[in-house]
């Protein structure tokens, strides 16, 4: 019996992989267009957990440096793609991040902390992009077609409906 105990215990174990600080909501949960709508820095050491699309990855001075479009997330951190994005910001790292495994579209998430840099940015429709220093990160599965890397979110196909109750599309929310 207790050998039938364990290995229950250790194949419901198994099946969790994301860590606690992406699975888990901060204190406070602080939104991004808060964040830029307030044009403060009365948020500095905040934790937050974003996620979005990855627009570009870059090295600089042993930093590795995100610029995610942020979407809002569901209840265990997975990006919705399917919703409206609350503007941009960027993520921070000492850690080295290859830039060919985090390509440009994959959905990501961070756990992380708001530093006080607040970049202005004149070309985005947003007037300021936050920063945030990476403690933990999730890049959630993905596929490659063609070369290029996409992640499967469930909305690219069509839901032809229940019978007579027509059809539409199925968004995950």
């Amino acid at each position: 019996m207790k050998k039938i105990v364990l290995l229950i215990t250790l194949l419901i174990s198994a099946c969790t992989n994301t860590s606690p600080t992406i699975n888990a909501l901060p204190e406070g949960n602080l939104q991004l267009r808060k964040l830029v709508d307030s044009e403060a820095n009365n948020y500095v050491g905040e934790q937050v957990r974003w996620g979005g699309s990855i627009v570009s990855v870059s090295t600089e001075n042993g930093r590795s440096i995100f610029e995610i479009k942020h979407y809002p997330l569901m209840r265990h951190g997975f990006p919705l793609s399917n919703l409206y994005s609350q503007g941009n910001f960027f993520a921070e790292s000492n850690e080295a991040f290859d830039p060919e495994v985090y390509s440009e579209g994959l959905l990501i998430t961070f756990s992380g902390t708001i530093t006080s840099e607040l970049s202005e940015v004149p070309v985005n429709h947003h007037k300021f992009m936050p920063h945030i220093e990476i403690t933990d990160a999730k890049l959630w599965p993905h596929y490659r077609s063609n070369g290029k890397a996409y992640t499967y979110t469930g909305t690219e196909s069509e839901f032809k409906g229940y019978g007579t109750y027509g059809s539409g599309h199925y968004f995950l929310y």
